[in-house]
């Protein structure tokens, strides 16, 4: 704390960690700062700080959201939290369980057998278990390079595993009912010298897990057959804009519920390709003024995609479109979340979309009345 007049420091509180965001109270005894999922607050003369508890328990990064089979839950992966459980009707949270994991992301994931999953990396080891659950489901060898967050997929029944390391290569792991595991490495572009231009966004299983997609920084989308590990096709994307506007790594990719559409976004556009044989079928083109479209969720019926942007300067809120893929037509814009967006996803029956944000927040909506 300074007097900004003699320019002389007038005392130290210890604070440890990331940063944070800090103001005093209005009559200037207090200082409250505010980091992750805690709020601290120091009075004057006292060099301890208190933490103050707060209704919105998911102050860090909203990093993963799925609904649960029935509708009735809605699981949320945090950056640095456990994970989160929301009663849909009650709009109550809760902690599936006390243990804390500091600093480890956890993503979900839903399952076709009606099972929420998380993933997560423990030193050289993949963990995937149910929520709620302490006793994993599986556990996979990783070398360090081996990368989590964002860049993982867990395929629609929860025995498949990608992930990506940062030399360029794709990683599959499978166990099956004996326990015996299985691994494949899928090997990057040889074309691209830069290893970091392969850290990607997304990657996305098909619905029947027979295959594999993946969208890198340098571009390259690629369809991928799991069984084998060999490259199927190599998507088609436009080219890039002008240097200095591009950010490689602003890309999200997903797969239509039905398994025949593909749905990429990078700047400017998202492409809209046949799963089959990777031909281009529609570019949505966006708007002017928000170019980064950067996270992707169809709807249930297949017939919708839903996009979240990246933060872009001079915007104060982020738009979330909703598509329609025959027509290419953008349906409806939701605004709401101050920073990125970072994931989305649909209840089963369709009607809610959530929606988590690099602002902390969750945003529930009803989409029922723009969905035919």
């Amino acid at each position: 704390m300074w007097d900004v007049t003699a320019s002389q420091k007038l005392d130290t509180f210890a604070y440890h960690g990331e940063r944070g965001f800090a103001c005093f109270s209005e009559n200037g005894t207090q200082i409250a700062v505010a980091r992750s999922s805690e709020i601290k607050v120091w009075r004057k003369g006292n060099a301890n700080a208190h933490p103050l508890s707060t209704r919105h328990e998911h102050l860090s990064t909203v990093d993963s959201l799925v609904f649960a089979a029935d509708g009735k839950t809605l699981a949320a992966g945090m950056w640095r939290d456990n994970i989160l459980l929301w009663d849909v009707a009650s709009r109550q949270a809760h902690r599936p369980n006390s243990e804390k994991l500091p600093r480890r992301r956890q993503t979900v994931h839903a399952t076709t057998s009606g099972k929420i999953l998380t993933t997560y990396k423990d030193g050289d080891t993949l963990i995937t278990r149910e929520v709620g659950s302490s006793e994993p489901i599986a556990e996979f060898d990783a070398p360090d390079t081996v990368l989590l967050r964002h860049h993982n997929a867990l395929s629609p029944t929860g025995q498949r595993l990608a992930s990506l390391d940062n030399e360029g290569n794709f990683h599959l792991w499978e166990k099956n009912a004996e326990g015996t595991e299985k691994h494949t490495l899928l090997s990057g572009n040889p074309r691209t010298p830069d290893k970091w231009a392969w850290s990607p966004h997304g990657l996305a299983f098909s619905p029947d897990e027979k295959r594999l997609v993946t969208i890198a920084r340098d571009r390259t989308v690629q369809l991928w057959d799991v069984d084998t590990g060999a490259e199927i096709a190599e998507l088609p994307l436009n080219a890039p804009p002008k240097r200095g506007t591009y950010r490689g790594h602003d890309m999200g990719i997903a797969f239509s519920p039905r398994g025949d559409v593909i749905a990429g976004a990078q700047w400017g556009e998202i492409a809209l390709w046949d799963a089959t044989d990777g031909k281009t079928l529609r570019i949505l083109a966006q708007p002017e003024g928000n170019q980064r479209p950067i996270t992707l969720s169809f709807s249930p019926c297949g017939k919708y995609l839903v996009s979240g942007s990246w933060w872009q300067r001079g915007l104060k809120q982020m738009p979330i479109r909703l598509w329609d893929i025959a027509s290419g037509e953008n349906l409806h814009t939701f605004y709401g979340h101050t920073t990125d967006v970072q994931c989305i996803a649909f209840s089963p029956d369709g009607r809610l979309m959530a929606t988590g944000g690099h602002d902390g927040i969750i945003l529930l909506w009803d989409v029922s009345t723009y969905l035919q």
